[in-house]
């Protein structure tokens, strides 16, 4: 009966995708930039400086030509179905923690029909934009850590924190998430240090993309693909007037294969020289590496989204932020009296469910608090991030309302 709502939902959608249009193609075009791919191809390869001073991530110039190879011989259909197996997929998840931890079928139904109902994620199916792609990792993440409640397995824990350091690649709000599920993880298992590792090892993408950064930009930037995810797909649908019109900020169409054909070297001479580069910076520059980590990652999370950073723009940045974690403060304290009340009534939860419990609560406060706040700055785009939020807080409201979790997923 989901499916049968969700693809109804998209149908409906999609008969009326000209409402979406206007305030949801252009967000990805900024980063269709042949120029800092080049640019960053050619410094990897040894060829030539780069004289301007844009963050362009450094995966861009082995990603971006694979993916023009894939939207060029496939059909962008293709690209629409992919989207919506995935949103409907993360649905479906959202189903299965729900009824979880609320213990109660219509809790994980309702977070998901809630999921299904809102607007801005389902037109997102059929933008070309990196939020679908960074909402199944992070829904797909909790999931995970849901079993991992139930079968304490550190398999279970690390794939947890490999789905949540792919959403960071995507979108580095997520950056302080994996960090810390990973030290948790590493912390519930370090009866065996062997198995706790897992949990860092996950996070190795994040750490070589950082790296990477600082290599060339000096900044060490967590994500990798924010925005540009699939942005070629508007690439293949000029014969609307208003990409048309969108796209000569980009160029024309002749972008696509100046591209490909311009690019310094093959996609293995890339490779090679991106390893290379991460080898010599982790051999001979590791403290500079890890400062510069540590230095930006807070700045690096914010300007990663631009919902966070119009919220925390609203709240005077710098000299405010203490506002902002103030409420954040003042709810974990709320929830762990609570969980404390309830765990001297009925013993319940245990202690990993009570991180996961902490987790879920602090998380969507945090980014409700700034959603809104950026919102009403008249931010369209923090309309993306409301069904997490909200399907999180129903979801632990659920879990809160119920004496015991179901132990069936």
């Amino acid at each position: 009966m989901l499916l049968a709502l969700g693809l109804g939902w998209l149908a409906v959608i999609a008969a009326h995708l000209d409402l979406f249009e206007q305030g949801l193609s252009s967000r990805v075009l900024w980063a269709v930039d042949s120029k800092v791919y080049l640019q960053t191809a050619n410094w990897i390869l040894g060829q030539a400086p780069i004289e301007e001073a844009g963050v362009g991530p450094a995966v861009y110039p082995v990603l971006f030509p694979a993916l023009f190879g894939l939207t060029w011989r496939v059909h962008p259909v293709l690209v629409v179905v992919v989207q919506a197996a995935l949103w409907l997929s993360a649905a479906g998840l959202l189903v299965g923690i729900g009824q979880h931890l609320g213990g109660r079928a219509w809790v994980g139904y309702g977070v998901g029909l809630l999921f299904l109902s809102l607007v801005a994620p389902a037109a997102l199916v059929f933008h070309g934009l990196s939020d679908v792609w960074s909402m199944f990792a992070a829904v797909m993440s909790l999931y995970l850590l849901v079993r991992h409640a139930e079968t304490r397995s550190p398999r279970t824990m690390a794939a947890a924190v490999l789905w949540l350091s792919i959403a960071t690649l995507i979108k580095s709000v997520f950056v302080y998430p994996t960090l810390g599920v990973a030290v948790a993880g590493a912390w519930l298992h370090r009866s065996r240090p062997s198995r706790a590792l897992w949990c860092f090892a996950a996070v190795g993408p994040v750490i070589a993309q950082s790296v990477l950064m600082f290599e060339l930009h000096g900044i060490a930037r967590p994500a990798a693909a924010d925005t540009y995810t699939l942005g070629v797909y508007f690439l293949n649908r000029l014969e609307h007037p208003h990409d048309k019109a969108t796209l000569r900020a980009v160029h024309d169409v002749r972008h696509r294969e100046f591209i490909v054909s311009s690019l310094s070297g093959t996609l293995p001479e890339l490779s090679q020289a991106l390893r290379s580069r991460l080898s010599e910076a982790l051999r001979t520059r590791p403290k500079a590496v890890l400062s510069t980590l540590l230095l930006n990652l807070d700045e690096n999370s914010r300007a990663g989204s631009s919902f966070v950073q119009g919220g925390l723009r609203l709240l005077s940045v710098r000299q405010n932020t203490f506002a902002t974690r103030a409420i954040v403060v003042l709810v974990v304290a709320a929830v762990l009296l609570e969980v404390r009340r309830r765990r001297r009534a009925n013993g319940w939860p245990p202690g990993p469910e009570l991180l996961l419990l902490v987790y879920l609560t602090v998380a969507p406060v945090y980014f409700l608090v700034t959603t809104s706040l950026a919102f009403w700055q008249g931010d369209r785009y923090a309309l993306l991030y409301f069904p997490p939020i909200l399907g999180l807080l129903a979801l632990v409201v659920g879990g809160m309302s119920a004496r015991r979790p179901s132990t069936a997923l």
